[in-house]
């Protein structure tokens, strides 16, 4: 069971959906694909995944969705996405993602 409060490191992604993919198709797949496998992720102690529903500033950088991972490590997080069981995840993921960025964050 995944816990969201036992992990030291979060990585959290921003991404848009590539053209002709929808915020409600991507919920439909994360819920069949990409909340399992992250769940099969020997690196992943929790995740949640969201939609944005708009931004504080103007400049929001026009991000659709957001994980918010709750991660070992991110070199073990790296390495799970790019071997079994992670990588045909990763690859799924790719699939439907545009553009992309991952920050790594650590607690004060």
């Amino acid at each position: 069971r995944l816990n969201m409060t036992e992990a030291p490191t979060i990585a959290i992604a921003l991404f848009t959906l590539k053209p002709g993919r929808t915020v409600d198709g991507y919920r439909a797949f994360s819920r069949e694909v990409i909340r399992d496998g992250m769940a099969q992720m020997p690196s992943v102690r929790g995740f949640k995944d969201y939609a944005g529903s708009s931004a504080m500033t103007a400049t929001d950088g026009g991000w659709q969705l957001v994980e918010v991972v709750h991660i070992t490590s991110p070199d073990e997080f790296t390495r799970d996405n790019q071997e079994l069981p992670g990588l045909s995840t990763a690859e799924a993921w790719n699939e439907w993602v545009d553009e992309t960025v991952v920050l790594f964050l650590d607690e004060l």
